[in-house]
């Protein structure tokens, strides 16, 4: 049975919005505060942060989930998401991204997996790479090793030293759920330069249980168009 424990990346700056996130979660949340007391565009000063959150992960736990704190999240998140991982047994080892954003560069390739997913009512999507930091989730065995080996890409942002990691250490696709469960706050000023705009392609809403989803249905691969 899948278990997993939960961190959020946090600044002081958002500390309403940190208080607000974790009592909306269904288990305790470790919060990994930003060591710098202003916000800084700098990536080492994000990783730091991220780095924390991931080095928080409960060695008892079979997963762990790193959030971010302008994240949205729909109702009993953790527990649903532990219903897809049991429920998907492909997805073993690899890393999950529970938000399917609109933006990252080009969007072609996104836009394109996003109408096929709604067309055919897909329960997943496989990506090439990592591609957003919002929430993302991975077995427990990959926590020290990632924070070890991503302390060595000095300068890189968050998400690009993960994907990197599970790309070319660990050898894993990135599994999105199709919805997300959970959505990007456009609402908060980004604290890194990021301009507005940034907001789940679908999410199953704020209001929705993540434990009402089914995750039976097909299985988005555009580099093998036979699922």
């Amino acid at each position: 049975m899948t278990s997993v424990s939960v961190a959020v990346m946090a600044h002081r700056v958002r500390a309403p919005l940190v208080e607000a996130l974790v009592a909306r979660l269904d288990r305790p949340a470790h919060v990994a505060w930003a060591a710098n007391t202003a916000p800084s565009t700098a990536p080492e000063a994000r990783w730091r942060t991220a780095a924390a959150a991931w080095s928080a992960a409960d060695p008892g736990a079979t997963h762990h989930l790193v959030l971010q704190d302008d994240a949205v999240v729909c109702r009993d998140l953790v527990a649903g998401l532990e219903a897809a991982l049991d429920a998907t047994p492909a997805v073993a080892g690899h890393p999950v991204s529970i938000y399917y954003g609109n933006h990252h560069g080009p969007s072609r390739l996104i836009d394109a997996e996003a109408v096929e997913a709604a067309r055919v009512g897909a329960s997943w999507v496989i990506g090439r790479t990592l591609r957003w930091g919002v929430a993302i989730v991975a077995p427990t065995a990959h926590a020290k090793p990632l924070v070890a080996w991503c302390e060595r890409l000095r300068g890189m942002p968050y998400d690009a030293r993960l994907a990197r990691y599970f790309r070319n250490v660990a050898g894993r696709r990135c599994w999105y759920t199709w919805p997300g469960l959970v959505d990007h706050d456009d609402s908060v000023p980004s604290l890194v330069g990021h301009t507005r705009g940034r907001v789940a392609h679908r999410f199953c809403g704020r209001d929705s249980s993540a434990l009402d989803l089914d995750w039976s249905g097909p299985i988005i691969d555009r580099r093998d168009r036979r699922r």
